[in-house]
């Protein structure tokens, strides 16, 4: 059903089937290389269309950012590395602060525009070793492997710093804000498990938005 070619010999003393025999036994090899070829280029062809499936269901649509699976994902490798390396690091778990309020006074577009604002300069503040996702709405989670609390909160300066500063010169009819709340990993309690740590990041969140109502004093 498929020719690959032409097989040319000179027959020599041997009987004519030794010939044939010779023939079949190239033949075969030769059809089964081709098949191989085939299969392995089909393969890398469904890998190829596989893999940007997976970027794409793993990227955030807004922002460029990973998602909540790209979190996860990429999230429970760095902690197992730093579990393996026995290295510490910080979960940091941020939100706007008011877009609820900027969705209603303005409209979802211009919302739209206070998120991307915040993950730029949250991108742009955080190491590129760090990984920087979109969980939700205006929730950001930085998982940051060997960050000290000290260089964060030199970041989190900067950040408020870099909010004001797109406040003053972006023509938007809103300012700019966001909060942001941490934790060490491991934990004592939940050591290098994802999940825990950032339902203890987003409990520090809680505390840091309230502390910035006044409604716990500042210690």
């Amino acid at each position: 059903t498929l020719q690959y070619g032409y097989i040319m010999l000179r027959t020599g003393t041997y009987d004519i089937s030794i010939y044939d025999l010779l023939s079949n036994i190239i033949s075969t090899i030769v059809a089964a290389v081709h098949s191989f070829a085939l299969v392995n280029n089909e393969h890398t062809k469904f890998q190829q269309k596989y893999d940007k499936l997976d970027i794409i269901a793993s990227t955030d649509e807004l922002t460029g950012l990973a998602n909540r699976r790209g979190l996860y994902a990429k999230g429970q490798t760095t902690l197992k590395f730093a579990k393996a390396m026995n290295q510490k690091g910080l979960i940091v778990f941020s939100d706007m602060d008011g877009l609820k309020k900027i969705n209603d006074s303005f409209g979802h577009e211009t919302g739209d525009k206070a998120i991307l604002a915040e993950s730029r300069i949250l991108k742009g503040n955080f190491r590129s070793n760090d990984i920087v996702a979109r969980i939700g709405g205006d929730e950001f989670v930085m998982i940051c492997p060997g960050l000290t609390v000290e260089a964060f909160e030199r970041i989190r300066q900067q950040v408020n710093k870099d909010c004001e500063t797109w406040s003053e010169t972006s023509k938007e009819p809103f300012k700019l804000s966001v909060s942001m709340g941490y934790v060490e990993y491991p934990s004592d309690k939940v050591g290098y498990q994802i999940t825990p740590l950032l339902s203890e990041a987003d409990s520090m969140l809680y505390l840091e938005k309230r502390r910035k109502k006044g409604l716990i004093p500042v210690s």
